[in-house]
């Protein structure tokens, strides 16, 4: 019959990744912090969300809180609920012990959420002692550099460092990875910004959050941080950072 449309009614299913599933079974949606367990850390402080404590969310040890730490900061998650702590220089940080980082060369991702205006330099995670070679592989940094620029530190060298300062007042993950070659790749909301090379590895010494221990003190606000014993890689990186900033990954779709 001339002028009669047919209409054909399919099944659509598709899933916006973590938020909602349309058209078929319903799925379960992971919060940030189900996440980051899920890649296996070997330690992951979710700064503020225990008031004035760090607790370890992978089971280990908490890191212990030195310095008047401002806490109940709003934190760096726009997908849920989360606080964060603030760091004003001398004398704050986390002591998470030596456990966290490998004592050798093999791989491990630091992730470290920041939000800061001042122009301070200093770790937003380190290994450092004040004895020993300043080449010495203890002395290790994810730091910011002078102008805010995000930086893989070690013995003493810039291995890696990104092009864009961070000292706009809004969040930024940074996340430095260092493979089983010795290859860094240096990450900013899910960007690869700098890669280079750290053929030393690890010693077994303290880490801290936000500080060079006796040497230098970060100011800004930290949240989220993680040490995970393995390469990450882009696509578990950028996948952290949409989350957090609440932006839906929608998949399927087909007729």
């Amino acid at each position: 019959m001339k002028g009669v449309v047919v209409a054909v009614l399919r099944h659509v299913d598709f899933e916006v990744s973590n938020w909602a599933e349309l058209g078929g079974a319903p799925v379960e949606r992971l919060g940030y912090a189900e996440r980051v367990l899920s890649l296996g850390p070997s330690g992951y402080w979710r700064l503020g969300d225990a008031g004035s404590s760090a607790m370890d969310m992978s089971g280990a040890a908490a890191g212990a809180v030195i310095g008047g730490v401002t806490t109940g900061v709003s934190g760096c998650l726009e997908s849920e609920s989360d606080s964060a702590m603030g760091f004003a220089g001398v004398n704050q940080m986390v002591d998470v012990g030596r456990a966290v980082l490998p004592s050798d060369s093999s791989a491990v991702s630091i992730g470290v959420w920041i939000r800061t205006t001042a122009s301070t330099t200093g770790a937003m995670f380190s290994q450092y002692v004040n004895t020993g070679t300043p080449g010495a592989s203890e002395r290790f940094g994810l730091r910011l550099i002078t102008g805010g620029y995000p930086a893989w530190w070690k013995g003493g060298t810039v291995r890696a460092q990104g092009s864009q300062s961070l000292l706009d007042g809004v969040w930024h993950f940074v996340v430095g990875e260092r493979l089983s070659t010795g290859v860094i790749k240096l990450w900013v909301d899910g960007v690869l910004v700098d890669s280079g090379s750290d053929s030393q590895g690890f010693a077994s010494a303290n880490s801290a959050i936000a500080a060079f221990p006796a040497v230098s003190y970060l100011t800004a606000d930290l949240d989220e941080v993680m040490v995970v014993p393995a390469e990450l890689g882009g696509s578990a990186i950028r996948d952290l950072y949409d989350w957090a900033m609440g932006i839906p990954k929608v998949t399927g779709g087909g007729l």
